[in-house]
């Protein structure tokens, strides 16, 4: 199993015959002005064009959010037919993007492409939208991908059911948003923090953290990234001893 890091919280894993891409991201949202919709502001980074990355067997998504569901790049560089697994309860939304193989899965749910299995597992999102973990299985290797979850209770439950997991790709931008059309805002962290991500890949006892939902967006007051995040999550890591790679877009890391 390789991983590659796309930008944002997208990630390939790939195999000799297989790959599978998870929330990759080709543009800045193209409706983040909308109502109810997060203000991301600009990239602060160039993305990955994905015409030039491995074609993927299946595209997984963790939830519908515009910076982690890009209908339209998808659309563009491999058109409507690719299979792409969603959270079920956000089934009908997406099959009005033009995408025709679409899979609602529940938690639990596993299925198999080529070389690897992925199951969805648990997640939490910040505004509630409906979001799974992915875990993805193959060549006796195991990763798991959380979106831009929320610190959550069921870190234990996941260890119990999936066993030893070799690496986690974990948010941990601890963004604070204000987002238009909301009768109320939050000053509480609306994915998790690298303090957070660490401790949950502790829990799990992952071999290494690769860091990802970060960096690339910042638009204060809008979207306000946690301060020296990259800084905390390796001394936090080195304190709780857990391994991390962090990895520039179109960097990869080889699990052997």
């Amino acid at each position: 199993m390789q991983i590659k890091k796309l930008n944002w919280a997208g990630v390939l894993i790939k195999s000799e015959q297989t790959v599978i891409m998870i929330d990759p991201l080709g543009r800045t949202p193209i409706n983040q002005d909308k109502p109810f919709a997060a203000r991301l502001g600009a990239a602060h980074e160039k993305f990955l064009d994905f015409t030039q990355l491995p074609t993927p067997t299946a595209i997984a998504i963790t939830h519908i959010h515009p910076d982690h569901f890009d209908p339209v790049s998808i659309l563009e560089a491999f058109g409507e037919d690719i299979p792409l697994l969603i959270p079920i309860e956000s089934l009908e939304i997406v099959k009005n993007t033009g995408l025709k193989n679409v899979i609602g899965v529940s938690l639990g749910e596993k299925y198999s492409f080529g070389e690897f299995n992925i199951t969805a597992t648990y997640s939490e999102d910040g505004y509630g939208t409906p979001q799974v973990s992915w875990i993805v299985e193959g060549n006796g290797k195991k990763m798991i991908h959380s979106g831009d979850t929320l610190w959550h209770g069921k870190w234990w439950k996941i260890a119990r059911e999936f066993g030893k997991i070799n690496v986690a790709c974990f948010p941990i931008n601890g963004a604070v948003l204000e987002i238009s059309g909301l009768p109320e805002q939050s000053i509480h962290h609306a994915c998790m923090t690298p303090e957070e991500a660490v401790e949950a890949a502790r829990i799990l006892g992952v071999e290494r953290l690769i860091p990802i939902h970060f960096e690339t967006f910042h638009n204060s007051p809008f979207y306000i990234e946690t301060p020296d995040a990259v800084q905390r999550l390796i001394q936090t890591a080195q304190e709780r001893g857990v391994d991390v790679s962090i990895l520039l877009p179109d960097q990869d890391l080889k699990l052997i």
